[in-house]
């Protein structure tokens, strides 16, 4: 049984590298950035993937005109998935289907993400329980990408507003909720 598993696994990470060798380099790339942060709303993801200002960083280029196209492909094969968020098929990472993103790519797609995940918030004193999420998720990418300055920025404006909300989940009775929130 541990030859037979230990086959499977060295197949399962041939037929990674087969498909990381024979993929067009815009899904790598489009693979590449949902494998580096993870499960996000699909504005964002489509926003970031378009080139479209959301905040400070520009340093990458914007990826060519078909890459929403190659985003709904990916969706339509099944290797992209949305659950609330878009994200990658977790067996392309296990395999090592994906390639890392470039520093260039880093520095300028990530953080673009978080950008973006802020962009719907009108109101930081008064969040909406779906923004909640958006505002954690730009937090974390800003630090995993080492972006302090705007992870610090993030946490002080939103900070009262996601008090805030899970105070008010709280006197709605929503204990769990609110429990999550805070």
């Amino acid at each position: 049984a541990e030859a037979d598993e230990a086959n499977v696994a060295m197949l399962c990470q041939r037929l990674g590298q087969a498909f990381r060798s024979s993929v067009p380099k815009s899904w790598q790339r489009v693979l590449a950035l949902l494998d580096a942060v993870g499960e996000v709303p699909r504005d964002a993801v489509e926003a970031a993937l378009a080139g479209r200002s959301g905040g400070e960083s520009e340093a990458c280029e914007p990826i060519a005109d078909d890459t929403l196209l190659t985003l709904h492909r990916l969706q339509q094969l099944r290797l992209v998935e949305d659950r609330g968020g878009l994200s990658v098929l977790p067996a392309l990472s296990a395999f090592g289907a994906i390639r890392p993103l470039t520093d260039l790519e880093r520095s300028g797609l990530v953080p673009s993400i978080a950008h973006h995940l802020l962009a719907p918030i009108n109101n930081v004193r008064s969040l909406e329980p779906e923004h909640a999420d958006r505002v954690i998720r730009a937090h974390s990418i800003f630090v995993e990408v080492g972006d302090m300055s705007n992870a610090e920025r993030t946490a002080v404006l939103h900070v009262h507003g996601l008090v805030d909300l899970a105070r008010r989940t709280s006197l709605n009775e929503r204990f769990s909720d609110a429990w999550q929130q805070y």
